[in-house]
């Protein structure tokens, strides 16, 4: 004799097979969605999560190195990166010679770093050499692959000579000074 057929119970386990297939069926399909920009815990509280693909870093080194050797070596308190270019705040480092020695202390601050180019260019600066001399200008610029930088508006002192003009260039190659535009000199004796 065949059992009688509880049709109830039969339409609820299929019931809740068919849920339970259309649900895991919409998670392991469906990407889940990325995080709102809200805020993120971090160490010194909250913060904003980026609207735009961006990288942050905090308390980072950039160094530029070619064949021989490096060209500049810079710290910043926080770095930013869009595409090809890095934004730095906060930056102190050292310029160095061809021989790998540091000629300049520098501070800035504000930079930037073309990435595809290899410029650098940094805002509000002040060089120190390791012999007593101060450079400070409102803008530095190093093409890529010079071996020379530009400083604007720059005012050079080595305790003897005091010297301000609209534009200085120091090639690193021949550790020169070559002073340009509204070039004004304070010998001291």
């Amino acid at each position: 004799m065949v059992p009688p057929v509880d049709w109830k119970s039969g339409l609820w386990w299929v019931s809740s097979l068919i849920l339970f297939l259309v649900i895991v069926g919409f998670f392991w399909i469906t990407p889940p969605s990325p995080l709102p920009p809200e805020a993120v815990e971090g160490e010194g509280g909250t913060a904003p999560l980026p609207a735009t693909s961006e990288v942050l870093l905090e308390k980072a080194m950039v160094t530029r190195v070619e064949l021989e050797g490096k060209k500049w070596e810079l710290r910043a308190d926080s770095i930013k990166q869009e595409r090809e270019k890095i934004t730095l705040f906060g930056v102190d480092g050292l310029f160095f010679s061809l021989k790998e020695q540091p000629v300049y202390q520098v501070e800035a601050g504000r930079g930037w770093i073309d990435l595809k180019q290899g410029n650098l260019n940094l805002e509000e600066l002040e060089l120190s050499s390791f012999q007593g001399e101060i450079l400070i200008g409102e803008s530095l610029t190093w093409e890529g692959e010079e071996d020379q930088f530009i400083i604007n508006q720059a005012k050079f002192d080595n305790g003897k000579i005091k010297v301000s003009c609209r534009r200085l260039i120091y090639d690193m190659s021949a550790k020169k000074l070559f002073f340009e535009e509204e070039v004004e000199v304070d010998l001291r004796f």
